[in-house]
C-alpha cells in the first residue's frame, strides 16, 4: 500500500513539475526582448479561442481514433519494440500535416521520432507522452525561435500518435491487421470518398481543417458505433465512461 502511494505521489510530482516547466518556458519568451523572430505571414500567434479548439480537437480525433483502436483490439499498453515502424510513421505523417510534403524535413524529422521513439522503448508511455508539448516547445520556441503559436499543440498528436499505431503493429500476430483493416472497411472507403469531397469544395482556398475531419469523420462515427456497442453488451465496460 506504502509502495502504490509512493508510486501516485512521484507521478504527481512528474506530472507537475512537466506542467510547470512548460508554463515557465511559455512565460519566460515573453520576458526575453528579441529572442523570438519576427511574425511571418500565416503565423497565429498567441492562443486564439477558435485556432484553440480546432487544434485541440485535432489532437483528440488524431490520438483518440488510434488509441481506441488499440483500446479495442489490442490492450497492450507495454513499451514499444517496433522502433522503426513508431519512425517511420511518425516522419511520414509529421512531414505530410506538419511540413505540407516538404521533403527536405524527412531528415530533421526522423532524428525527432528516433528520440521519441527510443524513449517509448524505454519508459511508460504516458510519462512519455506528457511530455509532447514540452518538446513541440523546445523545437519551435527556443530551437527554432519562432513566436508563441497555438500551432505548437500539434505536436502532442505527432508524439503520442505513433505510440498506439506501434503497439497495434507490434501485436500483429496476436491480432491481424486484416483483420482491423476488414472491420474499418466501410470507414476506410468513405474516408478516401469525404476527404476527396472535402478537398473539391476548398480548391479554391484550401481548408486543411476541413480535408481532416472529413478523413477521419468517418473513423470516428465507426470507433464511437463499437464503443457504444460494447457498452450495452457488457457491463464491465461501464467503468470507462
Amino acid at each position: 500500500m506504502n509502495k502504490k502511494r509512493e508510486e501516485i505521489k512521484f507521478n504527481f510530482i512528474y506530472v507537475l513539475l512537466i506542467v510547470l516547466i512548460t508554463i515557465f518556458l511559455l512565460l519566460i519568451f515573453y520576458l526575453i526582448p528579441n529572442y523570438s523572430k519576427a511574425q511571418k505571414p500565416g503565423d497565429i500567434v498567441g492562443f486564439p479561442l477558435k485556432f484553440l479548439i480546432i487544434f485541440l480537437i485535432f489532437n483528440l480525433v488524431f490520438i483518440g481514433i488510434p488509441a481506441a483502436i488499440h483500446w479495442l483490439y489490442v490492450k497492450d499498453y507495454s513499451r514499444i519494440k517496433s522502433i522503426w515502424f513508431f519512425v517511420l510513421f511518425g516522419v511520414v505523417t509529421g512531414v505530410i500535416l506538419g511540413e505540407g510534403g516538404n521533403l527536405t524535413m524527412i531528415f530533421p524529422y526522423t532524428i525527432l521520432m528516433l528520440f521519441y521513439a527510443l524513449l517509448y522503448k524505454k519508459f511508460v508511455w504516458w510519462k512519455v507522452a506528457v511530455t509532447s508539448y514540452l518538446a513541440g516547445i523546445i523545437i519551435e520556441n527556443i530551437i527554432n525561435r519562432a513566436p508563441i503559436q497555438v500551432t505548437t499543440l500539434i505536436w502532442i498528436a505527432f508524439f503520442t500518435c505513433p505510440y498506439f499505431v506501434t503497439k497495434i503493429f507490434d501485436n500483429r500476430k496476436k491480432v491481424s491487421m486484416f483483420f482491423i483493416i476488414k472491420e474499418f472497411k466501410f470507414s476506410l472507403i468513405f474516408s478516401f470518398l469525404l476527404g476527396l469531397l472535402a478537398w473539391y469544395l476548398s480548391r479554391n482556398n484550401s481548408s486543411p481543417p476541413l480535408i481532416v475531419f472529413g478523413i477521419t469523420l468517418p473513423f470516428i462515427v465507426s470507433v464511437v458505433y463499437k464503443l457504444i456497442k460494447l457498452y450495452r453488451n457488457n457491463e464491465n465496460l461501464h467503468k470507462i465512461f
